[in-house]
């Protein structure tokens, strides 16, 4: 799986793309800046685009200070999934245009507007997506083939989180290349958690524990986990 991004930046009219704000005193000297955010999402496999797996959210933010705004698009790019070897150039890339409106183009603006959108084009291959598509389908059933089987909320919460970092240290994970969630597809943050299941493979937290609550096996390797806690079994 290969994840490529790209970001697009300019000036916007804060009158119509995004709405004033009202408590900014006009006596005010301070410069304020409002990011309209666009983040599209596409899947390709083997060079094809698949329009069921396009992905679009739009976020309006307000009020970000010209001395605030190199903080705030740090903290903006992991919120929209930008690939973490993608962000310091795109974090430069906007605020190459928030300086060059604030010392140039709008210098004389109380609040400039601005766009941006960022797209993560998810390159996948057949065999990769084949096996994404045996993970969503509804595969696991017990015996009396009634469906998935959901894991007992014990075992989840007993499952063991893990630090992820570059270099394998005590107590840490180490990344691969393209080490991935193979839930969502989307690559694992350096310094983030995870969860470890016990036949050892890893996932996000939250897309293990949503995947658990829906059926009792792996995603990867369909190890079982136990579907209910001993005080709830009913006699056999």
């Amino acid at each position: 799986m290969e994840v490529e991004h790209s970001c697009e930046v300019y000036p916007a009219d804060t009158n119509t793309s995004i709405s004033a704000d009202h408590f900014i005193s006009s006596s005010s000297s301070e410069q304020y800046y409002k990011m309209e955010v666009e983040c599209k999402c596409y899947l390709i496999l083997d060079g094809i685009a698949l329009d069921r797996f396009t992905i679009s959210n739009e976020c309006g933010f307000s009020n970000i200070l010209k001395q605030d705004v190199e903080k705030f698009v740090h903290m903006l790019l992991p919120y929209f999934n930008v690939p973490v070897h993608s962000r310091p150039r795109t974090a430069a890339k906007i605020l190459a245009c928030a300086h060059h409106m604030a010392n140039v183009t709008h210098k004389n603006h109380k609040i400039m507007g601005m766009r941006v959108i960022l797209t993560n084009t998810t390159q996948v291959y057949h065999y990769e997506y084949s096996l994404r598509r045996a993970l969503i389908e509804p595969m696991d059933e017990d015996e009396d083939g009634l469906g998935p089987i959901p894991a007992s909320k014990s075992a989840v919460e007993g499952l063991e989180r893990v630090k992820l970092e570059e270099q394998k240290e005590e107590g840490t994970f180490m990344m691969g290349k393209f080490c991935n969630c193979t839930i969502c597809l989307e690559d694992f943050s350096v310094d983030s958690e995870a969860t470890r299941m016990p036949c050892l493979h890893l996932f996000h937290s939250k897309c293990i524990i949503n995947w658990l609550e829906n059926r009792n096996t792996c995603p990867l390797c369909r190890f079982q986990m136990p579907t209910c806690d001993d005080n709830q079994c009913g006699p056999s």
